[in-house]
């Protein structure tokens, strides 16, 4: 069986050799999406408006908490995050060790990793050895870029809202 690893770099080195892959290592829907943290329940990926940047904040039912995930050709694994609201996508920004993750456009393509227990990996597919995870349980903790070690921080479960924003 191969680890999540060795399937994100055969994910990645498929597509950088331009080449269309169609694995699911996530059965996942496409559709609306309410991001919860795990290591902080009570945390949502939400966009803040005024920084187009994702923060952690209490579940509330708005438009901006809610995330469309839109599979990149036939994968489920493989797809795009676009905020309900703003219409902005998930992206990662920068190159350092740790950077904000925004929200602005163009999309960027995402990798959805389950561990079988209903938590997800959230690893941007230029760099797949890095994920977003949420800081802290303050309001507002941003949701940073971070290499993905697997701590419950950088796991999300998935809350189906709907087919459409």
């Amino acid at each position: 069986m191969l680890d999540n690893l060795r399937i994100r770099f055969l994910i990645y080195a498929v597509l950088s050799a331009a080449q269309v892959l169609v694995f699911a290592s996530a059965d996942v829907v496409p559709g609306v999406y309410l991001v919860r943290n795990v290591a902080f329940p009570t945390r949502v990926m939400d966009e803040k408006r005024e920084t187009n940047t994702a923060i952690g904040w209490v579940s509330n039912g708005g438009a901006n908490q809610k995330w469309l995930f839109t599979p990149y050709k036939d994968s489920k694994a493989l797809l795009t995050i676009q905020n309900c609201e703003t219409k902005r996508y998930l992206r990662s920004t920068g190159s350092v060790a740790i950077t904000n993750t925004t929200v602005q456009f163009p999309p960027r393509l995402w990798l959805l990793s389950d561990d079988d227990e209903g938590r997800y990996s959230i690893d941007v597919i230029q760099d797949f050895t890095r994920g977003i995870g949420l800081t802290g349980n303050n309001y507002g903790d941003a949701i940073n870029f971070d290499a993905d070690a697997g701590r419950l921080n950088q796991k999300w479960r998935l809350e189906y809202n709907g087919a459409t924003c």
